[in-house]
């Protein structure tokens, strides 16, 4: 993988929290605008973790797959990112994020 881990972010987009529905954008990091909590689920990994008490201002390095909206309170959430990825162009997602999204790109 390139070293876009120290590069600013290049865009980024409003999250809406879905249990369903994954973010359409691969995201490097979470800013919470409204105080609460955050449940997310990472690439590859079954289940979600929830980040609780996270202040408003708050950015979460995390790459994220789903921000559920059951225990998420946080409002505001905008998800970051070094390139404009579509979640549904795997193949360009997985040169860019690496081996740690072979699990994610067969399910």
């Amino acid at each position: 993988m390139n070293n876009t881990e120290t590069r600013p972010a290049a865009s980024a987009a409003v999250v809406t929290p879905s249990d369903s529905t994954p973010l359409t954008v691969s995201c490097r990091s979470l800013y919470v605008g409204g105080a609460g909590n955050v449940a997310v689920r990472f690439p590859g990994q079954p289940t979600a973790v929830t980040f609780t008490g996270e202040n408003a201002g708050t950015v979460l390095p995390v790459q994220a797959a789903y921000v559920y909206s059951t225990n998420t309170t946080a409002t505001n959430i905008v998800g970051a990112a070094n390139v404009c990825l579509r979640w549904g162009d795997r193949e360009t997602m997985l040169a860019e994020l690496g081996p740690c999204m072979a699990g994610e790109a067969s399910e």
